[in-house]
């Protein structure tokens, strides 16, 4: 159909409706990771990944809003673990680091957002990361944190509500987190 278009106006909205038509999948897909990780359905797979293409992929999706605001947006992991193959579930992974990274990048006005990994331990069977994400934006108050885990709640509940949302993509990371034996936790400035 876009390419049958050659009315800029009428190509407008087509993309606006293939907008609005891809959030309405994306809280769909929501509800639904919900209800399958409530109902203790959700499996995750087992694959061996790159960490770093994980990385890759998250940083690539926030790129565009990122920098659209005029964010510099960046990572700061040891190529080694940039390198290191991991066994696990790499699109939950990444669905984790998306959902992080796209928050900090929606609530930061200018400066930089900057997603981090470490090594925390390791041995031949099993190695424990750090993920971080950092960002300038305005923080989140002490009040607001302890609810910011909890399904469909958003630190700005007014009705004036300047950044959309459902309110379920943090409750979902640390579900995903959880099923990964790990923890999520909002650390203030």
């Amino acid at each position: 159909l876009r390419r049958d278009l050659d009315d800029p106006i009428l190509r407008a909205r087509l993309d606006h409706l293939c907008a609005t038509s891809d959030h309405l999948l994306g809280i769909i897909n929501d509800v639904l990771d919900l209800s399958k990780i409530e109902a203790q359905r959700l499996m995750l797979d087992h694959f061996d990944f790159a960490l770093g293409a994980v990385v890759d992929k998250a940083i690539s999706m926030v790129e565009r809003p990122g920098h659209e605001k005029g964010l510099t947006l960046s990572s700061d992991i040891a190529p080694r673990l940039r390198a290191a193959q991991l066994h696990g579930d790499p699109m939950r992974l990444a669905q984790v680091l998306i959902n992080l990274c796209s928050n900090a990048v929606k609530f930061t006005d200018h400066g930089t957002v900057c997603l981090g990994i470490e090594c925390l331990a390791e041995d031949s069977k099993s190695i424990a990361l750090r993920f971080t994400v950092e960002d300038t934006g305005v923080g989140i108050s002490n009040a607001d944190q302890a609810r910011l885990f909890q399904p469909f709640v958003q630190a700005d509940n007014s009705p004036t509500r300047e950044h959309g949302g459902t309110g379920l993509g943090l409750t979902i990371s640390q579900r995903l987190v959880s099923l990964m034996g790990g923890t999520i936790k909002e650390i203030g400035r």
